[in-house]
Parts: structure tokens; C-alpha cells; sequence
């Protein structure tokens, strides 16, 4: 009888580990397939490397990243620092994937290195933020007598573009090039220059010097337009996340219509600036959406075209000195814009 109980018990043992044993090995059969239908695999992120001018025109790409919609997109931003040095040569230019500048700019890199790059966002419009102003006594723009004029080292090819506006001569200009804002106006205080290149918030604690107004970007809306240039490579071998990149763009810029105060407050520390600087330095600058974007790409004609604005300083630069066989409209990139506005925007 004891025998048999023994028996007994061990086959019971035997039968309770194989269920046991089968219990387990269904658990993870069904957690298995639970993880293959539910539960989306982490992929890497695609690292994008940003360099970004301190201007608050440039603020959505990194409200972007900081709202987390490059991450939905599988993008991680990085910010890098240009080099410190005025011009800046191809080593410089190749470790970014994405840079903020000027679209006059652009054409003055192309023409002096190659073309590296394509302008893929349009980020914001100058309207009355950036101006020629003159000290008192200057003598008049379109006076044959030796004149001299400066700006920081965001100028050097949008003032020649102003004066050519106005009917100014190039010729009748010394260029003395300064570093930063802070010497530009100290020089026109001195009476060291007769006119200067500035912007926003200079520009109005010069005329509260007494410095004068010549002209205005609200007197020629466009021709100061900032851009995200894409780099050549990341066009060619991520044109996806060229897209992604643009469509999260557009997700922050949609935020910070609706909430400027707190996009504000959560790029601050990046920009080093508080919300109410934040709101007015804005006051002169036209940001631009999709439908700015779109309406720029389409059409070739007037300064609020990105093509027309980038032919403009070609011309002028040819006019200018040596003329190079350069196609502009080849600078810009408008597929990604173009896509997410046939797609309906945001989906």
C-alpha cells in the first residue's frame, strides 16, 4: 500500500511539473505574440545635427525637439556651434545636416565654395526689424562722396542688396565690417562710419540715439528671409526624414500660434531670452507656416518668392564682380513642403 502511494504521489509530481512546465511555455507563447501585435519595436533615432543663429526667427525647430514632435518622427536634434571664424570654408560646412541662414547667403556660399546645401524651410520674414540707418550729418545715399558703412558679419551681402534698391552705388561705400552689434553702434555714436547695417532690439536704441532711418525691411518685405538649409547628403540618402523633420516643424510652429507664451517659456534657456523679449523681437517678424512656405516655392516672381529673392542677389552679384554660371532655383528643395501640403498639413 505504500509502494502504491509512492507511486502515486510521483506521478503526480511528474504530471504537476509537466503542467507547470506547460503553463509557462503558453505564458510566453502568449506574451510573444502579445508583443508582436501590440507593442511597437524601438527602432534608433535619426540623429539630426542642427547648427542654429540665435535669432528668435529660428525657435520652432528646437520647440520642436523640446515638445517631443522630432521624437514621434524618429528624429533626435542635436545643437552644434559653427566654428568661431568669419567665413567659414567646406571642412566647416560638412559636419551639419541642417543650418539656419540667410537665402542671401546661401547664394554667396554656393558661388564662392559649390553648392552644399538647399534651402528646404523658409523659418521667418524680416518686416521692419532689420534697417540701413545713418548717423547725423551723413551725407546722403546717393551722394558721389566717399561714404563708409558697417554691420556685424550677418551683413555683408544684404546691405550692397538695400543700397541696389535704392539706387545707391556700391563703388561710393567702404565696408568696415564689424564683429558684433554692440561696435556697430558704437561706431556710428563715434562718427567713425556714416551709415550701419542693424536689426532688432539695436536698431530702436540707435534711433533713440539719433541716428536716422534710410530704409527699412518693411519697405521691401522679403528681402531679409531666414531658411533651413538641408545639406546635400541628407537630402539625398534621408529625403523620409527630410519630410518628418518638416511636418514636426510644422506641428511646433501650429503650437506656438496657439501658445506663444508658453513656447516661450520652453525654449528660453536655449535662446537666453525671457518671454517678453521673446515677444518683442517677434513684433517685427513675419514667421511662416505651411501655406507661407507653399505660396514662396510656388511662385518665381517678387522678393516673398524664395526664387525670386535668391535670382535678385545672383544677378547683383554678377552685376557686381565675376559671372558665375550658377543655378539658383537648384538652392531650393521644395518637395518636402510641397508633399505635406498636398497631404492636408499635419496627417
Amino acid at each position: 500500500m505504500e509502494i502504491v502511494l509512492r507511486d502515486v504521489m510521483k506521478a503526480f509530481t511528474k504530471f504537476a511539473l509537466l503542467t507547470i512546465l506547460l503553463i509557462m511555455l503558453s505564458a510566453c507563447i502568449v506574451m510573444g505574440y502579445i508583443r508582436m501585435f501590440l507593442f511597437t519595436p524601438v527602432t534608433p533615432l535619426t540623429h539630426v545635427r542642427l547648427n542654429m543663429p540665435s535669432w528668435p526667427g529660428f525657435m520652432i525647430a528646437p520647440l520642436a525637439e523640446e515638445l517631443g514632435y522630432m521624437r514621434e518622427e524618429g528624429i533626435k536634434v542635436g545643437l552644434k556651434d559653427y566654428p568661431d571664424k568669419s567665413v567659414l570654408d567646406e571642412s566647416d560646412i560638412l559636419p551639419y545636416d541642417v543650418r539656419g541662414m540667410l537665402a542671401v547667403d546661401l547664394v554667396e556660399e554656393a558661388r564662392r565654395i559649390r553648392p552644399l546645401g538647399k534651402i528646404v524651410l523658409l523659418t521667418d520674414r524680416s518686416v521692419g526689424g532689420d534697417a540701413l540707418i545713418a548717423r547725423d550729418g551723413a551725407e546722403p545715399i546717393q551722394s558721389s562722396k566717399k561714404k563708409r558703412i558697417t554691420g556685424d558679419d550677418s551683413y555683408p551681402f544684404f546691405y550692397p542688396y538695400v543700397l541696389d534698391l535704392l539706387n545707391g552705388n556700391i563703388n561710393d561705400f567702404e565696408s568696415d565690417l564689424s564683429i558684433t552689434q554692440e561696435e556697430v553702434l558704437q561706431k556710428l555714436k563715434d562718427k567713425k562710419v556714416d551709415y550701419a547695417m542693424t536689426y532688432e532690439p539695436y536698431l530702436s536704441q540707435a534711433l533713440a540715439d539719433g541716428a536716422h532711418m534710410v530704409f527699412s525691411s518693411k519697405d521691401a518685405p522679403g528681402v531679409v528671409t531666414d531658411t533651413l538649409i538641408f545639406s546635400d547628403a541628407m537630402i539625398d540618402k534621408h529625403p523620409e526624414i527630410v519630410f518628418r523633420f518638416v511636418r514636426a516643424y510644422m506641428k511646433a510652429y501650429a503650437f506656438w500660434r496657439a501658445n506663444p507664451d508658453q513656447a516661450y517659456r520652453r525654449i528660453q534657456k536655449i535662446f537666453k531670452r525671457t518671454p517678453g523679449e521673446f515677444e518683442s523681437q517677434m513684433k517685427e517678424v513675419e514667421m511662416l507656416g505651411l501655406s507661407e512656405n507653399h505660396d514662396s516655392m510656388f511662385s518665381g516672381i517678387g522678393l516673398r518668392s524664395i526664387y525670386g529673392n535668391i535670382r535678385a542677389v545672383q544677378v547683383y552679384e554678377n552685376r557686381r564682380g565675376e559671372v558665375k554660371e550658377l543655378n539658383v532655383d537648384a538652392l531650393v528643395y521644395p518637395n518636402a513642403i510641397q508633399r505635406l501640403y498636398i497631404d492636408g498639413g499635419m496627417q
